[in-house]
């Protein structure tokens, strides 16, 4: 089974990484250079389901900072709610949101 990495920031943006692979990806690496394979039209690499992101797999790091100045500087007026979808900055309210990654 491979691992990830879920590193959950301050503001509530969070980032997966990719950690250590197993050998079931080793494997299919090795079927890139057989010349079975290569003989065949396409890449050969198929994911397996078990290396695929899921609550197994998964660990998170939670760090004591945010993700970049704008979600630093706009904590102190929603502190926790920056990353959530309808998060609202600054007095008035004028922007709704940062830059969203799924």
């Amino acid at each position: 089974m491979c691992n990830y990495w879920s590193i959950e920031p301050l503001c509530g943006h969070r980032s997966l990484y990719a950690g250590s692979n197993c050998y079931l990806i080793y494997a299919q690496l090795a079927r890139i250079n057989d010349p079975r394979e290569a003989a065949r039209p396409g890449v050969p690499f198929d994911m397996p389901n078990s290396c695929l992101p899921n609550r197994w797999n998964v660990r998170p790091k939670y760090v004591n900072e945010y993700c970049s100045f704008e979600c630093r500087n706009n904590a102190r007026h929603a502190e926790r709610r920056c990353g959530e979808r309808d998060a609202r900055y600054g007095p008035g309210s004028e922007r709704i949101g940062v830059g969203w990654r799924y």
